[in-house]
């Protein structure tokens, strides 16, 4: 049933953003996807801004306007997204209070005082290789995402380049 819902919400996103030609609803879509897939807390979308090549969040749910205004504007080696955006590949924090990403940085005290205490960031890289942009998604405990749960996030990053790359031409 799990992958029955999953793959409707990947279906209705295509729809949507094909119906409506408009990205804003569509990137809010694929936060709310993000987050029943992996059954997360909270969740945000960035995108990649090609000029400062820094990613700029454009959607999100859960989180007070504080952590969206620190997290707003990051750069490679930064948080979860940041990290994963310099690998070029997911990157999952079980634990913000043990991870090297996290311990003995400002960071650590916005994903506390939010009570963010787990994190994945899944790249959104186009068909071509080029990255567009990141979604996270955080929870309230430690926590780590199952292999199934994880092919879903895969599957959905697939979508959301095919969207954002269509949106941009």
């Amino acid at each position: 049933m799990f992958d029955l819902d999953a793959m409707t919400r990947l279906y209705k996103i295509s729809i949507l953003f094909v119906r409506e030609g408009n990205l804003e609803p569509v990137l809010v879509e694929i936060v709310d996807a993000a987050i029943a897939i992996s059954g997360a807390d909270f969740g945000n979308i960035q995108l990649l801004d090609p000029e400062s090549s820094e990613l700029k969040i454009v959607a999100s749910r859960g989180f007070p306007k504080w952590w969206l205004d620190f997290w707003n504007s990051v750069s490679v080696g930064n948080g979860t997204c940041g990290t994963a955006l310099g690998r070029k590949e997911r990157v999952i924090v079980e634990d913000v209070e043990q991870s090297p990403i996290f311990v003995g940085t400002p960071a650590l005290e916005i994903q506390l005082k939010a009570g963010i205490r787990a994190v994945q960031s899944t790249p959104i890289v186009s068909q071509l290789g080029k990255p567009l942009g990141m979604f996270s998604t955080q929870y309230k405990k430690p926590h780590k995402p199952d292999k199934k749960t994880l092919q879903m996030l895969d599957l959905l990053a697939l979508s959301a380049a095919d969207i954002i790359e269509r949106a941009h031409i």
